[in-house]
């Protein structure tokens, strides 16, 4: 590609961050994104700036880096001279809230999926909504509303089935969904969806990548503790 071509090369730099991801090597991943948001930032596309971002807050994440994650997706509103009218902004705004709920302040965690929400609705961002719903719905679950909590997580599983979401998106279902109802106390539904026995149709946990093969490792583990099957949790 031409030098000059800094959307395109943004583009086809994170492919390749987001590969690397995938494939584990996440220091390779890191390097490419932060390339990558600095030819989009060239090439004055700061959506495409966001969604790299949001990428750097999830690899960050992985390697349990809150703190860096935290900075990754407090980047996208500084993007914005008002955050909470731009529709693109509703990425960081939806990654803060669930580091936020990673460290029980609920609070916070509950004012940023609010604002995440409004934006993706007002944008039409419907690929964010996904894991928007599903973070609500662990955060209504920990409050004590656990009518609210299903009904939040049904409306993240209705956008799953009805198509358009990656295998990293059907794995963040069935993750959130075993969490909440482990904390509800219903181990066989928590057990089911951990296990992809209630996944959408056409989609299962075979021959995932190395990262998301990692996650659903760490999802099976907890279901399989509670189980009291410790040779098998190791």
């Amino acid at each position: 590609l031409p030098g000059d071509e800094f959307v395109f090369r943004a583009r086809a730099m994170r492919a390749k961050g987001v590969s690397h991801a995938f494939l584990g090597a996440l220091e390779h991943a890191l390097t490419d994104l932060g390339t990558a948001k600095g030819l989009a930032l060239k090439g004055e596309n700061k959506f495409l700036a966001a969604e790299i971002c949001s990428q750097i807050g999830m690899v960050r994440k992985h390697q349990g880096a809150l703190s860096q994650a935290h900075d990754a997706y407090q980047q996208i509103l500084d993007f914005y001279e008002r955050p909470d009218l731009a529709p693109p902004a509703c990425l960081g705004y939806i990654g803060l809230a669930e580091i936020a709920l990673e460290r029980n302040d609920l609070e916070t965690a509950g004012n940023h999926l609010n604002s995440g929400i409004e934006l993706c609705q007002k944008g039409e961002i419907g690929y964010a909504l996904q894991p928007a719903y599903l973070i609500g719905g662990l955060l209504k679950c920990i409050q004590g509303d656990v009518q609210s909590a299903k009904d939040t997580l049904r409306l993240g599983e209705d956008l799953s089935r009805r198509g358009g979401g990656s295998l990293e998106s059907i794995l963040g279902l069935a993750r959130f969904q075993s969490r909440v109802h482990h904390l509800l106390g219903e181990f066989e539904t928590a057990e089911a969806w951990a296990t992809g026995k209630l996944l959408p149709p056409g989609w299962n946990f075979d021959d995932l990548p190395i990262v998301l093969h990692e996650i659903h490792q760490s999802l099976l583990a907890q279901v399989i503790l509670r189980n009291g099957e410790f040779e098998k949790v190791l």
